[in-house]
């Protein structure tokens, strides 16, 4: 299943890549207990 998103389209496998190494990176080390949605703003629309 492939959900379209607000952008149109699916994300590509590198849109969600960054979003893991961001959260695995240092600069994440403040972020905890949330749901980051990747969705291209879905949830927003």
């Amino acid at each position: 299943m492939c959900l379209k998103d607000f952008e149109g389209r699916a994300a590509k496998p590198e849109e969600i890549a960054e979003m893991v190494v961001f959260l695995s990176s240092d600069a994440a080390s403040f972020c905890n207990g949330y749901v980051y949605a990747v969705d291209g703003g879905q949830v927003a629309h």
